[in-house]
């Protein structure tokens, strides 16, 4: 799936893929995490949602395992099956 423009000051993008249920945030410090088993309905809230820092602050922090990515702006999921995310 491709990068979503967030417009947000806290968030500039997003990334879903559904058969994985992982999120891909871009944060405004440009750090890029993965959210794992994030269900949809999370995401397309996000997109909706008119404060998305207040949205992922009150939905997302501290409720879905994560790691920070070592590669920046990665937001296009261009990782195959059998690589790791990073």
């Amino acid at each position: 799936m491709s990068r979503v423009d967030l417009h947000s000051t806290a968030l500039l993008a997003t990334a879903y893929q559904d058969h994985r249920a992982l999120l891909e945030l871009e944060f405004s410090s440009r750090a890029v995490y993965h959210y794992f088993d994030v269900p949809p309905q999370i995401y397309q809230a996000l997109l909706r949602v008119k404060s998305k820092g207040e949205y992922f602050n009150h939905h997302i922090r501290n409720r879905f395992a994560y790691t920070r990515s070592t590669l920046r702006r990665q937001l296009h999921f261009t990782m195959t099956e059998s690589q790791p995310l990073s």
